[in-house]
């Protein structure tokens, strides 16, 4: 399996375990804040997808034709994908 395979699968397996998890709770259950104060899981749910969205949005061209593109103070710069220890 490739490494953009295994991405693919990753994000579809994390999209399933977030609707397993969330789908049986009520209303109520989402809206319930913790004593001490801090977000629901409803809130802490929509910051998740509102953030992430606009990192996916960036990210799934990317996986769909397997290539990455490379940050550089010109902006310019685009190459395959490849795994490495320093994220270079």
């Amino acid at each position: 399996m490739s490494t953009v395979d295994e991405l693919r699968r990753e994000l579809a397996d994390a999209d399933a375990r977030i609707e397993r998890v969330a789908r049986p709770l009520s209303t109520t259950q989402l809206a319930w804040h913790p004593p001490d104060g801090g977000w629901s899981a409803g809130e802490v749910l929509e910051h998740l997808c509102i953030s992430n969205d606009a990192y996916l949005r960036l990210l799934r061209p990317l996986v769909a034709d397997g290539r990455r593109v490379r940050a550089s103070r010109d902006g310019a710069g685009a190459g395959r994908w490849r795994p490495s220890m320093m994220a270079g």
